[in-house]
């Protein structure tokens, strides 16, 4: 048992609790709703001037991550069943979030928007690299 009765499944990553694996697919699907609500202001208001950026979040970022989303919750489903590698492989892969969004023009999205995606993507590197350090 680990600090305040947190079972740690795997010996591999003897730092990695449910509660991280919990934390990382919550901030994970926090990040999705900011997005999906700056798309939704970003619609309701109807403005042309960003449509083809917000078009690229809609039509590109958007869909990649629901697709890690799915892969992040059955990774955590594998982690309970005792099986660590899966989500410490997509944790480290969610280090480089930034980068790969950083591509991705925000100018968009009103500025509570854009600070509620770039704080949900700072959540999201930061809990994967719990798991980061916990592997090493």
């Amino acid at each position: 048992m680990g600090q305040g009765g947190e079972q740690m499944i795997s010996a591999a990553e003897p730092n990695i609790t449910n509660a991280d694996v919990s934390n990382l697919l919550d901030a994970h699907r926090g990040l999705l709703e900011a997005i999906r609500n700056a798309l939704g202001d970003f619609h309701a208001k109807s403005l042309p001037a960003g449509k083809e950026t917000s078009n690229v979040w809609e039509s590109r970022a958007l869909p990649s991550l629901e697709k890690e989303q799915l892969l992040l919750d059955q990774a955590g489903q594998r982690f309970r069943q005792g099986e660590s590698q899966p989500i410490s492989d997509l944790a480290g892969k969610k280090l480089g979030l930034a980068k790969e969004l950083d591509n991705f023009d925000l100018s968009w999205a009103t500025a509570e928007n854009r600070s509620a995606i770039e704080s949900g993507i700072k959540q999201v590197v930061s809990i994967s690299y719990k798991f980061f350090r916990a592997g090493k």
